[in-house]
Parts: C-alpha cells; sequence; structure tokens
C-alpha cells in the first residue's frame, strides 16, 4: 500500500484469499482541455507520481452491506465488473491514495482504475482498454489514465483519440486555490463554446502532439500555459496573474491548469537548480495557499 491510510474500505465478511493489489497514477489536470471542430469536449491527460493503490479479494459468507462515502466509485466500478462476469461473491477492497481530493487531479479516475485492475487480477479476467474506457464512463467522465503515456481523450465518451508513449518530465510547484469541485456536476454544467473555438483547439493540439512527439519540454509548456489561459473565460482562476507573474520571475517554462479544480501549476525542468528553495519561495509568495511539489512521469501498475 501507499499513500495515506485506507480511504475507502468496502467490508464483506471474513474468508478469503489475499487476493491481488494494483495502482494507477494520477494526473496533474490537463495539459491541454478544449473542444474539438465537432464540438466534442477533449482532455490530455498529465501523469504524475503520485498514486492511488487498491487490494481486492473474494470472500465467502453473506454480504455485510455497510453505507460507503470515500471509495463508493472504486466500489461500484467493481460492482460492474462482477456482475459483467456472473460473479455473486462477497468481496474486499482497500484503496488507499496519497492524490488529494476534489482538486482536479483525477483521484476518482486513479481510485476506479487501481481497483478495477486489482480485481481483474485477482479474478485473472482479461480487460481491453476500451472496455476499462466503458466502465469507467458508466459512472462518470474520466481522464484516460489507464492508456500508456499521454492520452488525448474524448473525456465525457470515454474515447481515445491517440496514445502517445511519453510523459513528459518536470518538477511541479502546485498551488491550491482553495474549495472542492464536482467532477460530474462540472461536466453537467456545459458552457457554449465560441464558433471558432474548435479550429483554435485543434491548432494546439496538433503543436502538443509534435511536441510530445519531439519531447519539447518548451513546447509542451507552452501549450499548457495557453490551455491555462484560455480556460479563464470559462472557470477563472483570481490567482492566475499573479502565478503568471511568478512564471516570469523564476523562469518557469510554463503553466499548467487543473482546469475542472483547484490546482495551478508552474513547471520547471526535472533537474537543476536550488528544487526545495525555489518551493519555499514559493510558499512565501502565496501564502495562505497550499502550495506543495509534484513530479510528472509514469510508471506501469504493479499486481
Amino acid at each position: 500500500m501507499i499513500g495515506n491510510p485506507p480511504s475507502c474500505e468496502t467490508m464483506r465478511t471474513a474468508g478469503s484469499s489475499l487476493g491481488r493489489s494494483a495502482r494507477c497514477n494520477a494526473s496533474f489536470g490537463e495539459l491541454l482541455q478544449g473542444v474539438l471542430r465537432t464540438g466534442e469536449p477533449f482532455l490530455v491527460n498529465f501523469k504524475i507520481r503520485d498514486f492511488s493503490s487498491a487490494r481486492f479479494a473474494l470472500l465467502s459468507g453473506q454480504l455485510d452491506e455497510r453505507p460507503l462515502r470515500a471509495g463508493e466509485k472504486a466500489r461500484r466500478i467493481v460492482e460492474l465488473l462482477l456482475a459483467e462476469h456472473g460473479i455473486r461473491s462477497a468481496f474486499q477492497l482497500y484503496v488507499a491514495t496519497g492524490v488529494p481530493i476534489g482538486k482536479g487531479l483525477s483521484s476518482s479516475t486513479a481510485d476506479m482504475i487501481a481497483a478495477l485492475r486489482a480485481a481483474a487480477s485477482t479474478l485473472q479476467v482479461s480487460l481491453t482498454f476500451e472496455r476499462i474506457s466503458q466502465l469507467l464512463t458508466e459512472i462518470e467522465p474520466n481522464d484516460g489514465l489507464h492508456y500508456p503515456g499521454t492520452t488525448v481523450y474524448l473525456h465525457t465518451l470515454g474515447h481515445a483519440l491517440r496514445t502517445v508513449d511519453y510523459v513528459p518530465r518536470y518538477r511541479i510547484v502546485g498551488i491550491d486555490c482553495g474549495g472542492v469541485v464536482d467532477t460530474v456536476e462540472f461536466n453537467r454544467a456545459r458552457v457554449p463554446w465560441a464558433p471558432e473555438a474548435g479550429d483554435m483547439y485543434e491548432a494546439l493540439l496538433a503543436e502538443l502532439v509534435d511536441g510530445l512527439a519531439r519531447q519539447n519540454l518548451r513546447r509542451i509548456a507552452a501549450v499548457a500555459t495557453q490551455s491555462t489561459c484560455l480556460w479563464q473565460d470559462r472557470y477563472p482562476k483570481s490567482i492566475l496573474p499573479r502565478v503568471l507573474r511568478w512564471q516570469q520571475e523564476t523562469d518557469a517554462l510554463g503553466i499548467v491548469n487543473a482546469h475542472s479544480g483547484t490546482y495551478v501549476g508552474l513547471l520547471y525542468p526535472p533537474t537543476g537548480g536550488n528544487w526545495g528553495r525555489l518551493v519555499r519561495r514559493t510558499r512565501e509568495e502565496f501564502r495562505g495557499f497550499v502550495v506543495r511539489s509534484f513530479h510528472s512521469g509514469w510508471q506501469l501498475q504493479e499486481s
């Protein structure tokens, strides 16, 4: 297990094998989020080295239903998988996470994928990426974190447009603007897009995909910054002008946004400089806000 003590526990009765464990990366918001010319919203995820982990086991005995709050979505996706395969057994599910919840860092998606991977591994069930997308989307819009690398993803439909076998490596100073955002409610509130938005975002997407293919950190960060600034018309962060000034003062490569969340992050190269001092300076500059460091990257599940 990683992160904090288990944040979700779906207990049934005792008497089982140990089951299997798995985990899933979170995502620091999105490198880009917008709309296609077709009118379909999309995002490009941005995996970080913060995880949700899950342990699943089948149990014997009668179901002992308990009211759940945290981890409800993880439990529901496991129940969908069991029902799909005609399995009526009781089960035990533990989910632990070090990912801030309700902040736009894909905590729910990471929880669900970790739980689904653990259950599928225990049951020796093979799931395609497409089927995982379908199961996730039955519960809520999601970020396509089950695909390897970086994914261009239709998050409300659960469809991957493109995957790139690469996650750009940055050090991130994340600033939490406060509050929480409900992903489901956020995606229900459909704000109309300007007629020219599709052309603009598809141009940005082409630039980002080329930057990812060339592993060009500056070009990737430039697109992420544009996406952050454009999003101010839809879900503004009052702190953004200060963050842009701090980007200039500290020579950050760019800014990344949790478009449907409360975090905004400054992107720095993966090595060099006095990282601890920079984080401390940012905390002093943004006193009153939660400031913490993250590292982007991708690691395959463990089970």
